[in-house]
């Protein structure tokens, strides 16, 4: 298991707003940042950014002044329509804690916070880095590193 009280995986976001954020199946949430990059995948082109932030198994919500704008247990047609008006700027924070909730802290007010949902090893969220890996933060906290695609994980250095 990997953990640190201070995890820096997202420093090389600072300072990029994400674009594209979307809902996707059940509560799953996309963020991309940097360069549009387009990649093939299963027959399918997609156009993603050089980092690519993808919720999974984790309960998140979105804050602003003290108010939940957006949480991942909202109806679905609701939340959709709550994450296309939501205006995110750059990243100005974020925070990991040793079970890797994550919190991202956007100019303009928007704090971004996930939350592990169980003890088990479902992923709670995949970080996809320009390199051709994958950071996959499962519940319990366990942190994996991986070419994208799936071979063998390794524990980040």
């Amino acid at each position: 298991m990997f953990s640190s009280p201070k995890l820096d995986m997202f420093d090389p976001l600072l300072g990029k707003a994400p674009w594209n954020v979307q809902l996707g199946i059940g509560s799953f949430l996309t963020l991309e940042f940097g360069s549009p990059e387009t990649e093939s995948f299963g027959g399918k082109t997609r156009v993603h950014g050089q980092w690519h932030l993808w919720l999974q198994d984790c309960a998140w919500r979105v804050e602003k002044g003290g108010r939940i704008n957006a949480a991942s247990g909202d109806d679905h047609q609701q939340l959709s329509l709550a994450i296309t008006k939501l205006q995110f700027g750059c990243l100005e924070k974020a925070v990991v804690n040793d079970f890797l909730d994550i919190s991202l802290d956007f100019a303009g007010g928007l704090r971004l916070c996930t939350f592990t949902m169980d003890s088990s090893e479902n992923e709670q969220w995949e970080l996809f880095k320009p390199d051709g890996l994958v950071l996959i933060a499962q519940a319990g906290g366990a942190l994996i590193e991986a070419p994208r695609g799936g071979l063998q994980p390794q524990k980040p250095q």
